[in-house]
């Protein structure tokens, strides 16, 4: 398609999105996936101590990993299916309360992010990165997105009623510095997730739908 009918096409594209999203016809679709909080746990676990282990790590990201890691209760030899239930019961008595009044802060974090990446030139090239395609962006953006709020959820659960705006804020900051700005450690986990077969859309939604 010529560019110029692509450019065309978003509009309408956006609006028949909106049009959808407002008289609920994707609300079957979405209440039929099934989370898969191992899975979930799993693959934030090994990425993140993967992370830390190839690379320097401020001070500051490896807090809030500790906190994660205390809160859910993690240790050697828990059963992932225990560590699961852990983390639910987490995300059910801390986490859920304190964003319920809140979900602006994912909102205004994804807008950000797709906004810095993607906006007004598309995805971009350098020395350092690879031209990557749309969903390959969309990827990245929902992998981020998935460990950002995984790793808060687990450090509601060290703060419990502690738990404060600052917070998420503290943890945004250092996993942008730790994660974000890590060009081939996301090009990394971008093959990764496409080698073991997370990338497609039902995987990434039971990996989103916590």
């Amino acid at each position: 398609m010529p560019q110029d009918q692509f450019e065309l096409g978003v509009p309408q594209l956006t609006l028949s999105f909106t049009d959808n999203i407002a008289q609920r016809r994707f609300d079957g679709t979405l209440s039929g996936i099934v989370p898969n909080t191992e899975l979930l746990l799993n693959v934030v676990i090994t990425s993140i101590e993967d992370r830390i282990k190839s690379d320097y790590t401020a001070q500051r990201f490896l807090d809030c990993y500790q906190e994660f890691i205390q809160g859910i209760g993690f240790k050697d030899g828990l059963e992932t299916a225990a560590l699961a239930l852990q983390f639910n019961k987490i995300r059910d008595s801390t986490y859920q309360p304190y964003i319920a009044t809140r979900e602006y802060i994912w909102e205004n974090y994804l807008k950000s992010k797709a906004y810095k990446d993607l906006t007004p030139f598309g995805p971009q090239t350098s020395l350092y990165a690879e031209t990557r395609s749309i969903y390959q962006e969309f990827v990245l953006l929902a992998t981020q997105y998935i460990f950002a709020r995984t790793l808060f959820i687990g450090m509601t659960g060290h703060l419990k009623t502690l738990v404060s705006d600052d917070d998420v804020v503290f943890l945004v900051q250092s996993f942008s510095r730790a994660v974000e700005h890590n060009i081939p450690y996301l090009t990394k986990i971008l093959r990764s997730f496409e080698q073991g077969k997370i990338s497609d859309l039902p995987t990434l939604a039971a990996l989103i739908k916590h």
